[in-house]
Parts: structure tokens; sequence; C-alpha cells
């Protein structure tokens, strides 16, 4: 009975951290999932685009097929590289493709008229994959910034298990 029992954890496990990570939904998308118990064990990313044809939404449909070199592709031949759409989304893909410190080099050139709360949860999140450069604490500091924020009931409820896990190390 041990025997199965472990293997099933490890099963669980393996099929947890053989994804990526981070999970980009729409706050329909996340409510459809939200009773799962994979949500534990996800960094989820709630963006709603409004233009189905823009950089951000192109991005994120790039990000979910985990092809990175198309979404880098994509984004190198974009007109518009200097908006705040366009920053979020190589900020996303760095993020994707583990480029912590270049997401972090990005996010001081958005706008601050622009979605502040998800430029705070971005920074959080690239603090917490490295954590060498900065305390627990700080880290938190900066998810506390985006729940601050005139957040949804849905934003709120993913930073705060972001916070739980990474107040009990996971």
């Amino acid at each position: 009975m041990k025997r199965i029992c472990a293997i099933v954890i490890f099963v669980i496990l393996f099929l947890n951290c053989s994804s990526s990570v981070y999970v980009i939904k729409t706050t329909q998308e996340y409510k459809s999932i939200q009773k799962s118990n994979s949500i534990q064990f996800r960094k989820y990313i709630i963006i709603n685009p409004l233009d189905s044809n823009s950089n951000l939404a192109t991005t994120i449909k790039y990000l979910k097929k985990g092809n990175y070199d198309g979404a880098r592709k994509y984004l190198a031949n974009s007109n518009n590289n200097k908006t705040n759409e366009y920053l979020f989304s190589m900020i996303l893909l760095d993020l994707f493709k583990k480029s912590f410190s270049d997401a972090i080099n990005l996010l001081p050139e958005i706008d601050e008229t622009s979605d502040k709360c998800l430029k705070y949860l971005l920074y959080a999140d690239c603090l917490s994959e490295r954590a060498k450069d900065a305390s627990i604490q700080e880290i938190i500091d900066e998810y506390q910034k985006a729940l601050d924020c005139d957040y949804s009931d849905v934003n709120k409820e993913i930073i705060n298990i972001r916070i739980k896990l990474l107040k009990f190390n996971y």
C-alpha cells in the first residue's frame, strides 16, 4: 500500500513539474478550472486582451503552445515595439523563457498609466524566481502592492495563493 501511494505521489509531482509553472488564462477560463487542485501548483496570470489581433493576444497564443521562438519572431517583426502592450508581451515571453533579469529590466519602461497591478505582479514573480536577489519579505511586499491595486477577486485569490506558497517555501 505504501508503495502504491509513493508511486501515485511521484506521478502527480512529475506531471505538475514537467509543464510550465506559469499559465495565462482569461478570467472566464480561470473560473472554469477554479475548483481544480492543480491551481495550487501553477502560477496563473489573468489577462483579458481587448483585441484578439493585438500583439499581446498573439503573443499569448504562442506562449500557450510553448512556441517561444515563434513569439520572439512575431514580436521582432512588430511595428509597435515601444507600446505598453508590446512591453508586456516581451516581459511575458521572458518570464516563460525563464529570462527573469531581462523581464525585470523591461518593467521600468512600462508607462505608469498602464496596468500597474499586472506590472507589480510580474515583478514579484520575477523576484520570487530569483529568490537569491530578494528576501521572502521583499517578495511578499511586492505581491502586496499588486493586491492593493483595484484588482478583481480572481486576481486577489491568485496572489494570495502565491503568498501562501512563498511563506511555506513551496
